[in-house]
């Protein structure tokens, strides 16, 4: 009975490991105009930009607006983002470049 206490100690252990491993962490966007800056860090985070696509491959867990519209300050309107494995809608988009 131990033994089997133990196992489902165990795998149960592993589960939450794999559940936490399959978290995206990392960020991206798109931009209206090309940009020139070929890396920037906001929030901790290193964005490499090429033309009009920006990706940070680890961001921190923050507000994603926050990050948004830090990353709108420094390279202009943005017109995609994606935030640890969430997507802004036109809605969001539109706040973003608002602020």
């Amino acid at each position: 009975m131990r033994i089997f206490l133990i196992g489902a100690i165990a795998l149960s252990s592993l589960a939450g490991v794999a559940n936490a491993a399959a978290e995206r962490q990392d960020g991206w966007l798109t931009l209206k105009d090309r940009t020139t800056r070929a890396n920037l860090v906001i929030d901790g985070a290193v964005w490499s930009c090429k033309g009009d696509v920006c990706r940070a491959p680890r961001v921190k867990d923050l507000p994603p607006e926050r990050a948004c519209a830090r990353l709108k300050a420094k390279l202009g309107e943005v017109t995609g983002f994606g935030y640890r494995g969430g997507q802004f809608d036109s809605d969001q988009l539109a706040a973003c470049n608002a602020a």
